[in-house]
């Protein structure tokens, strides 16, 4: 890559920030302005450590079942690291989630250093991570779904409008098919496969492509572990579910019916996947907004807050981890950045 090449990506992806900056930074203008989200009702609820002590636990249980996930469905390819090194790695991902918006994720940073343990497997290990996060948001739209079942018929059935109840049971439905797809196509009659090995042939750069998805594929052969990892997820969910009850009662949200949330948290927590800002600042607060006013509350971007305080916390904790794992292994984020110039 040319100096001049290097200076345009370089200030497009400095403009991109920007833009995303100030996008963010006037909808939360917008929504203090109106009322809607209070700095001094998140400091005044932080000190309600009944509630918010509880939260972090059921938080740091969620992070750590997650951790347990990962490392399964990495067992699965034949890469085994211990619980110490996937725990490790999976706040150093928290960190780089949080510290690099638009440049190196927390994932590609997992895998690169996965890549390092097990030589000639980064393919192998990022196709392990999109499994994680395949299994998480099919779990988070399963508990959504779950919620909206539960509540049919009950008292509070029409608290959430029908365009939300139908994409909720669209993705349900999608997240059915598309697990039902992986576990019984073989992979001799798997089409998409048939579809990246032409396009392998016109192209070199598409077989890491292929890797990850033949990857992918090895859960085929897992089933279990994948199923097991799946209802793990659910768990997951659940205890994020808690936190949000817990930070709801710490905020004096009186009156939330709990199979609400179990509707609306999952759905907030899939806007917060759009990649505008790290943790979803702006975004996942206009959702959490949005959805809690279907629940009669108009705190939804308060919780958002507290959600989002939880993960600067285990950030900053992978910060620290970070910098002693670069001190031990002395390899660095400057080094992937070295690899991959681009």
């Amino acid at each position: 890559m040319t100096a001049k090449v290097a200076s345009r990506v370089k200030l497009k992806h400095w403009l991109n920030l920007s833009l995303r900056l100030i996008f963010v930074g006037a909808l939360l203008y917008y929504l203090a302005g109106k009322g809607f989200l209070s700095l001094g009702d998140t400091v005044h609820a932080l000190s309600r450590l009944q509630y918010t002590i509880p939260a972090l636990l059921t938080s740091f249980i969620s992070l750590s079942l997650s951790v347990f996930r990962w490392r399964a469905l990495l067992k699965t390819q034949s890469i085994v690291i211990s619980v110490k090194k996937a725990f490790q790695l999976g706040l150093i991902g928290n960190f780089f989630n949080l510290a690099l918006p638009g440049a190196v994720s927390g994932d590609v940073v997992k895998a690169y250093y996965v890549g390092d343990i097990a030589p000639g497997k980064r393919p192998i290990a990022l196709s392990s991570i999109l499994m994680d996060r395949i299994v998480g948001v099919a779990a988070l739209i399963m508990v959504s779904l779950i919620g909206l079942i539960l509540i049919h018929g009950t008292e509070i059935s029409h608290i959430f409008p029908r365009s939300i109840k139908m994409i909720v049971i669209f993705l349900g439905v999608a997240t059915l098919l598309g697990f039902s797809y992986l576990l019984l196509v073989k992979e001799a009659n798997d089409p998409v496969l048939r579809i990246l090995k032409r396009l392998e042939d016109l192209h070199v750069r598409f077989r890491s492509i292929t890797m990850v998805y033949l990857g992918v594929r090895q859960y085929h052969h897992d089933r279990s572990t994948l199923l097991a990892m799946f209802f793990l997820s659910i768990f997951v969910h659940l205890c994020s579910l808690t936190s949000a009850v817990l930070f709801s009662l710490a905020l004096q949200i009186d009156g939330i019916p709990f199979l609400g949330l179990s509707v609306a948290v999952p759905l907030g927590m899939l806007v917060t996947a759009v990649p505008v800002l790290p943790g979803g600042v702006g975004t996942g607060h206009a959702a959490f907004l949005a959805l809690f006013r279907f629940l009669g509350s108009e705190r939804g971007a308060d919780v958002f807050s507290l959600f989002f305080l939880i993960q600067v916390i285990f950030g900053a904790i992978g910060g620290l981890v970070y910098l002693r794992y670069k001190a031990e292994s002395r390899v660095g984020i400057d080094d992937l950045a070295h690899e991959n110039p681009a």
